[in-house]
């Protein structure tokens, strides 16, 4: 399935001095490998959308999430009369930070 998505098995020429790690017999005889694991490398561009959708999508999603709650729960508490604090960390829940680092 992994090499579908665009992985390839690693060759020992791929990495100087991994060369004792090659399989010597079965399928994938060759490739660097220790006992039923093999190693395989991936596509940067497989690898950024991965850290993309990991590292920073799916993060800013949850916060949605919190910050609607934030939201919710503050809205209840103003009709009913009563009084939440929200502390810096939930004020800044939903503000876009990807600008802040610099991604090059």
């Amino acid at each position: 399935m992994r090499i579908r998505l665009g992985y390839e098995p690693v060759k020992p020429e791929d990495v100087p001095g991994w060369e004792y790690a090659s399989l010597k017999t079965g399928d994938w005889q060759g490739f660097i490998g220790v006992n039923e694991m093999l190693a395989f490398k991936l596509p940067i561009s497989l690898y950024e959308k991965f850290m993309m959708e990991a590292h920073h999508d799916a993060p800013n999603r949850e916060e949605g999430k919190l910050r609607d709650t934030a939201d919710f729960l503050a809205q209840q508490a103003e009709g009913s009369g009563s009084n939440i604090v929200q502390g810096d960390g939930s004020k800044s829940l939903g503000e876009s930070r990807l600008g802040q680092f610099d991604l090059g």
